[in-house]
């Protein structure tokens, strides 16, 4: 079964989000967006009426230890190359990286980050970057777009916590969350494009619909990010990508 989103109910989300105040993850989201975009919003997906559950990324679970998770990559990923792993000095988090080789739903490969707990001994979130090597072209920034739409089709159609789903929600020129909710158990997850052309509408004090205007994309290359976080309170940064990473 399928099922279209309007530009007046991905607007409707992001007003709710912010009355509400931060989104799924927390320091990314500004109190008002600057407007709703529809760009790699998926025309349609599947409704699946039961409860999405934010378990991690993958086989790699919330809770696991750092060789549980290690583990996970080496059976998922046999291509996937070991980057850093090290602690963060000031939270004492643990974050290990790998890089995949190719990854769907995004084109070219990926990094992935697993951060754990204060202390190294439990995952508490997974991120997952696609990103051009260079100064992206249009097709490498359509490319890019396709795949967030992709990815954020396999979450829409599901329940989540209510009132904490945003979409579409455009940060600056060539920033949009795509989705960002949480589940009934708290846990966040957010599909994020940076680097890409958008078809923006800003918000309207007279209720009115504004123009739908296109901007275009920005100078640099182009972004996928998958966030998942069990507790997004408690994880107040992403880690930022290696250097070398891609």
């Amino acid at each position: 079964m399928t099922q279209r989103l309007t530009l007046a109910q991905a607007a409707l989300a992001a007003v709710l989000l912010s009355r509400l105040g931060t989104p799924a993850l927390a320091q990314i989201a500004p109190t008002e967006p600057i407007g709703i975009s529809t760009t790699g919003q998926p025309t349609s997906f599947d409704l699946n009426p039961r409860d999405y559950e934010v378990t991690g990324y993958g086989r790699a679970r919330f809770g696991m230890s750092p060789a549980e998770v290690q583990a996970v990559v080496a059976a998922d990923h046999p291509g996937a190359r070991p980057g850093t792993d090290e602690v963060e000095p000031l939270s004492r988090r643990r974050v290990m990286v790998f890089v995949v080789p190719a990854l769907s739903p995004g084109p070219g490969p990926a990094t992935v980050t697993y951060v754990f707990a204060p202390g190294g001994r439990r995952l508490i979130a997974v991120n997952v970057y696609w990103m051009t090597p260079g100064e992206a072209t249009p097709a490498q920034r359509d490319a890019m777009v396709a795949a967030g739409s992709a990815l954020t089709a396999t979450l829409v159609g599901s329940y989540w916590a209510p009132l904490a789903t945003a979409r579409g929600f455009v940060l600056e020129p060539g920033t949009v969350i795509l989705f960002a909710s949480k589940d009934k158990a708290g846990r966040g997850i957010e599909v994020r494009l940076d680097g890409v052309p958008l078809d923006l509408q800003r918000p309207s004090s007279t209720g009115t619909p504004r123009p739908i205007e296109h901007l275009a994309a920005p100078a640099g290359r182009a972004r996928l990010r998958l966030a998942v976080v069990a507790a997004p309170g408690q994880v107040d940064s992403v880690p930022s990508i290696p250097p070398g990473a891609f």
